[in-house]
């Protein structure tokens, strides 16, 4: 395929996906196929040539649109979509034509720098206190979370560093941590105590200080029969130091 063929049959495939959308409210949001469905659709062993793209695109509806969870569907109410736009999906193509991935700013740095940007107007819309933004020079920072598994992981992070941070703050062992020359001394050998000679905040979720597997140990944590479906997987929580 060169570029050509991509400009002839990308077109093709715009138009596919603009059908789908308009006539997405025809089809019922949750598909009715069984699992292995796809055993009596697609041969058990792969083709030994290319297929025509014609060929391709008849089998998009018997074999993908017929067998999806319709996501973008008024009555779907399962999950949360992030693409649920025609302009995310020019996004899209954007994206998956420049193919680059974000994970530090000289891997792609218009995208790192974009999602400073865009996640500072966040800040602002939600009327948030300004050292929330990335811009700021203090410590508050913000990234596009990839899932909402992710997004649920990192808010549990948070809320348990804000909990180590107040049992911290009681008088009790800790205090006695962080005041005596013992205590310091402790502190040292085991990195588990914030240097007094640094600034932290209750903020912070990267040191040791706020992530104590001695004060977290025995944490609680509780969640409704309607949470998200990463709660479902229990036992991964224990990992973090968290019993659900």
């Amino acid at each position: 395929m060169d570029s050509a063929k991509l400009r002839t049959e990308g077109k093709k495939m715009i138009d596919i996906v603009a059908d789908y959308w308009d006539g997405i409210r025809q089809r019922k949001p949750l598909s009715d196929v069984k699992p292995g469905y796809i055993n009596f659709l697609v041969p058990p062993r792969p083709p030994l040539g290319p297929e025509s793209w014609e060929k391709i695109y008849q089998d998009l509806e018997k074999v993908v649109f017929n067998g999806s969870s319709h996501w973008n569907h008024p009555q779907f109410f399962a999950y949360c979509p992030t693409g649920i736009s025609y302009h995310s999906i020019m996004a899209d193509i954007l994206s998956s034509g420049l193919s680059s991935i974000g994970f530090s700013w000289i891997a792609c740095p218009s995208i790192t720098e974009l999602e400073k940007a865009s996640l500072d107007w966040l800040v602002v819309l939600m009327d948030l206190p300004e050292y929330f933004k990335n811009s700021h020079p203090g410590a508050g920072c913000g990234i596009i979370q990839s899932s909402g598994s992710d997004s649920t992981l990192m808010a549990i992070m948070t809320a348990r560093a804000a909990k180590v941070d107040e049992v911290k703050s009681q008088p009790t062992v800790y205090k006695w941590i962080a005041e005596t020359a013992v205590g310091k001394t402790f502190r040292r050998l085991f990195y588990w105590q914030r240097d007094d000679s640094e600034s932290y905040d209750s903020t912070d979720v990267i040191t040791a200080y706020y992530h104590d597997p001695t004060v977290f140990q025995h944490f609680v944590m509780y969640f409704s029969d309607i949470g998200h479906s990463s709660i479902e997987k229990g036992p991964c929580w224990r990992e973090f130091g968290i019993e659900s």
